[in-house]
This record gives C-alpha cells, structure tokens and sequence, in this order.
C-alpha cells in the first residue's frame, strides 16, 4: 500500500476485508494492521467478490474503497496507491437554526464523518477518501433542493444523495434547502372498506424512521414530506402512489392485506 503523492509505503493503515458473496472460514479476522512493509495479508477466503476497507491511520473515520475479485488462487495484486483526503469547504442556505451535515461511506457499516453549521451556513469536512460517499443527515425539517458540487449540479435523491469526491485538495459543496413540505392523510381499509386499526403505512421515501400506523378508526398521518410522488401501500403488492406538495396535505386510501 502507497501513498500516490510520494510513493511511500502507509505505514500504520488499517486493511479490513468486507465480503460480497465471498465466505470466509469461521475465524476470520476482519480487520488488519498493515506490516512494515505495508502489506497486508487475510487467509482462508473463499472466492467472490470483496472489497478492501483502507484507513489510513486509526483516526480515519471513512476508509478508502477497493473492489477486488478473488479467484480460486487467492488474490495478489499490483501495490495499491492511495490519493491524498480532501478537504470539502461548504455552505447551506437558507441558513438553519442548527444541524449537522453528513457524509457516510457507500458499504455498510464503514463509518461516518459529520461537520457543525455555523450560523453563516458554512461548514468543513476534513479528510474524506477519492470516491462516492453519501451525504445525508440533513437537518429536521429541512429537504435539499439544489445540491452543487465540485463545479456541477448532483441529482438530488432524497434523503441519500450520492457525491463523487475528486482527487484534489478540496472541493466546494453548495446545498440550498427548503422547509416547504407537505403531509399525506388517509385511511387503511379491509376488502370489506371497514377500517383497519394499527397497520403500518409505507411511503418510499420516508427518512428512515418508524412508519406511521394507522389509529383505531384506521386513519394515518404522515408530515413533513418533501414534494414529490411517493410510492405507499398498507400491504406489499397492493401500492398506491400519491403527489406531494409544498404546504398541502394530500389524502390516500389504502387497502390492506387479507386474513388468512
């Protein structure tokens, strides 16, 4: 493993091994220190696709990502050369009453870096990998609109927006936000359209948080959504799919799944 920009060995780098269709032997250590000579070793893996978890140190929050496909040999490649972090300088406006800003890795469970708004909207992110990261965490109430970055317009997709770190010492990050959301109310009926009490509702592009669940009458509420269309239903296979808009309350009637 070598730095790209001065083509020395990393010493001190965290390896981890994350397994995407490749099983290891029961036993298996995940995560490794990088030897003196900056490799590192992981036995007894199957073949399959895996992927290589680089931190460059045991303060690193979000590691590097490199895809690997392990044949039946094993895997024995050319040295890896791992780009400087950069630094992301940004800001939000309008400026919110307070929050964070997040960017999380794209595997599961490789960590997190957040950064504070201060009350100008700015904010820093330090030390983020070359590649895609996630942002997300934005604040309560609050919905990305426009997202810029790196000199160009990202789609935004709600709640996980997908960001391409460049190689390069930093980079400018601009999201514009917008608290005018809007609500879902309804009712879960059975085939019989008598009300279904505590049913759980399903809208597509909720936050990740608890549904909402129907009450005795069969009634739900849904707040704070970003316009949109979502895709909703009370019972997998029978989807509804209702418009959002900003500072409105739509109305959807669910039907829910029958008893056996």
């Amino acid at each position: 493993m070598l730095d790209a920009r001065t083509r020395q060995p990393l010493e001190g780098a965290e390896v981890e091994l994350s397994l995407d269709g490749a099983v290891a032997d029961e036993g298996f250590d995940r995560r490794r220190v990088t030897a003196k000579a900056a490799g590192f070793d992981f036995p007894f893996v199957r073949p399959g696709v895996a992927w290589l978890l680089v931190y460059r140190d045991t303060q690193s929050k979000l590691p590097y990502v490199v895809r690997l496909d392990i044949g039946r040999a094993g895997w024995q490649g050319a040295p890896i050369r791992l780009p400087a972090e950069v630094r992301i300088e940004g800001r939000i406006k309008p400026v919110p009453a307070d929050g964070k800003i997040q960017l999380r890795g794209t595997r599961p469970g490789v960590g997190s870096v957040n950064a504070p708004v201060r009350a100008d909207g700015a904010f820093v992110l330090e030390d983020i990998p070359p590649g895609p990261v996630w942002l997300s965490g934005f604040l309560l109430d609050y919905y990305a609109r426009t997202i810029h970055f790196a000199g160009r317009e990202v789609p935004v997709i709600l709640w996980r927006t997908e960001l391409i770190v460049p190689e390069a010492e930093s980079a400018q990050l601009e999201i514009s936000l917008s608290n005018d959301t809007g609500a879902v109310r309804g009712r879960v009926l059975d085939r019989r359209d008598s009300p279904v009490a505590q049913a759980s509702v399903v809208l597509q592009s909720m936050p990740p948080k608890m549904p909402p669940i129907s009450n005795q009458t069969g009634n739900f509420h849904a707040e704070k959504l970003p316009p949109g269309e979502y895709r909703m239903w009370a019972c997998a296979g029978r989807e509804d799919r209702v418009k959002v808009e900003a500072k409105a309350t739509a109305t959807a009637t669910l039907r829910a799944c029958d008893e056996p």
